[in-house]
């Protein structure tokens, strides 16, 4: 009774035009929601980019600050206390300051991590 149908296959247009339409949407998605300012910082690290604006620095430092008092994990302190940053701090293309740490950034401060006893001497070594 079945053996001479054939079913009907999907045309390679059809299938070319399906993941055109998949990757537009995600870009639509992505524009909606914000996800490219993430995106830019990622390929502007790889590619020698600008550096962050002193709030973006600070927003980056205040995120590690908030995640060390929520979690206690030393992770976030150690990132807070070592994680080198390249600012642009006039908004020039052009990066202004190499190098600093969350505690030299003056947008950024953490109670909980700088005003123990160590401060950021307690985060040199990872754990």
């Amino acid at each position: 009774m079945f053996e001479n149908k054939k079913g009907q296959g999907l045309s390679v247009n059809t299938v070319i035009i399906l993941i055109l339409a998949i990757f537009v949407l995600v870009l639509v998605v992505l524009a909606v929601t914000g996800g490219f300012s993430n995106f830019s910082e990622w390929t502007s690290s790889i590619f020698g980019g600008s550096g962050l604006s002193v709030q973006k620095a600070a927003l980056k430092c205040n995120g590690y600050c908030n995640s060390y008092e929520t979690t206690e994990a030393q992770t976030f302190g150690y990132k807070y206390c070592n994680e080198e940053l390249d600012i642009d701090s006039d908004g020039d293309g052009e990066i202004d300051d190499k190098g600093l740490h969350c505690d030299q950034i003056t947008d950024a401060y953490c109670a909980a991590i700088l005003e123990t006893v160590e401060g950021c001497a307690a985060f040199n070594n990872p754990s």
